[in-house]
């Protein structure tokens, strides 16, 4: 019952994959400035 579940669960996240690719590239430039904003904020943590 537990290798179902986890099968399942991995099916999602392949159907969510897609999904989350295709929101990256339409979002691209949102992503690269979130991206800087967390190494500023490491960087300046570090």
């Amino acid at each position: 019952m537990e290798i179902v579940t986890a099968n399942a669960n991995n099916i999602k996240l392949l159907n969510l994959l897609p999904i989350i690719k295709n929101f990256l590239n339409n979002n691209i430039h949102i992503t690269l400035h979130t991206c800087r904003v967390f190494q500023c904020i490491f960087s300046w943590l570090i």
